[in-house]
């Protein structure tokens, strides 16, 4: 497997954004003009997720960075290139690429079913594990329904008493939702694919799946300014951007900032979490098979 150290970021924040035009304006202006279609494309995506987006890339020599929005709800105010935020579902990524590392291991195969590798785990209310694979849970194609545990309104598992979430519990309050298709028909986006996949990495190595990707990921790519927390650890380092739920249409959803500022510890929710990087740390790299 090869790692290919090209950058290309695009940052919303629950819907706010990571910005920072360190530059003087000849400079912002002339990266406006030289990509407006995708800055128009930004402030599209802004308008729909709010408060900011930003889009940085860094290929082939290249270095440049558009924003839209703002980082904080009632005020104009650019997040700078500094401060860390969480990543969310790009956390799948890096997930993904540590399963594809495995596979090429010859550690599991892609078309075995998941219940080869995690027995009982994937089964009862329509669900069947002896015929997802792992590349239907890697693909979004298992038809495993869509669940996010612990946002604001919806169902949220037992907490252990560090605040974080027993990712079979999770698995198994997502599989309480039917079944949305046969295995391999469609594609659903679901954590719950992705938590799966955490504690297939986990079965398989004997380790966190923390630190499968911090091992097999982070480090590796030289990402300095990105990692994931150990169980229990809320902080996010100084300086910081909170992230907002909600959507730009206030009168619908109201825009609230996460508290502290996550409502999961990510670690405990495996491979589909998020964990704090630098703006202009992620993701640095994509695997490539």
């Amino acid at each position: 497997m090869t790692i290919q150290r090209r950058k290309i970021k695009l940052a919303t924040i629950g819907a706010a954004c990571a910005i920072t035009l360190t530059m003087h304006a000849g400079m912002a202006q002339a990266q406006t003009e030289d990509h407006a279609e995708i800055l128009a494309a930004l402030r599209t995506l802004q308008a729909a997720a709010g408060p900011g987006a930003a889009v940085h890339a860094d290929a082939d020599g290249e270095d440049w960075t558009l924003s839209a929005g703002t980082g904080t709800t009632g005020a104009d105010r650019p997040i700078q290139r500094d401060e860390h935020f969480l990543v969310g579902s790009q956390t799948k990524s890096f997930t993904a690429t540590v399963v594809l590392q495995l596979v090429d291991e010859g550690k599991f195969d892609l078309n075995t079913p998941i219940e080869t590798y995690l027995p009982g785990l994937v089964t009862g209310n329509g669900y069947d594990g002896t015929r997802i694979t792992v590349r239907h849970l890697l693909q979004h194609t298992s038809g495993i329904a869509a669940f996010t545990p612990g946002v604001p309104s919806g169902p949220t598992p037992p907490r252990n008493s560090d605040g974080s979430f027993n990712p079979h519990d999770v698995v198994r309050m997502g599989l309480e939702r039917d079944p949305v298709s046969v295995p391999g028909v469609s594609i659903t986006y679901s954590n719950t694919n992705y938590m799966i996949l955490g504690l297939l990495v986990e079965a398989v190595t004997g380790s966190p799946v923390r630190e499968a990707v911090r091992s097999r990921v982070i480090e590796p790519l030289g990402l300095t300014r990105t990692f994931f927390p150990a169980p229990g650890d809320r902080t996010v380092p100084q300086p910081k951007i909170i992230g907002y739920h909600g959507g730009a249409d206030r009168r619908v959803l109201p825009l609230v900032p996460r508290r502290d500022p996550r409502p999961v510890p990510v670690q405990q929710r495996r491979g589909d979490g998020v964990h704090p990087a630098g703006r202009d740390d992620v993701p640095r790299g994509a695997a490539r098979r």
